[in-house]
């Protein structure tokens, strides 16, 4: 895990996330997700001018799981 630096960095970050979005809760996994959130959420703060941040990539992944349980 690494500070999120440049767009690449951020889907890397994303498709972690993606892989870990059902992480039992109190896990190293789950702990993992929370940190990864908040890199992300370091990294629109600042580079995205979306109001939300974060938000707007977690509802990316959650389109992607939901596209995933309907094929």
């Amino acid at each position: 895990m690494k500070v999120i630096r440049c767009p690449e960095d951020l889907e890397v970050a994303l498709s972690r996330i993606e892989e870990l979005f059902n992480a039992q809760e109190g896990t190293l996994e789950d702990d993992e997700l929370s940190a990864l959130f908040a890199l992300v959420e370091a990294y629109e703060a600042e580079t995205v001018p979306i109001p939300g941040g974060i938000y707007f990539s977690l509802s990316i992944i959650a389109d992607r799981e939901t596209n995933k349980h309907r094929d």
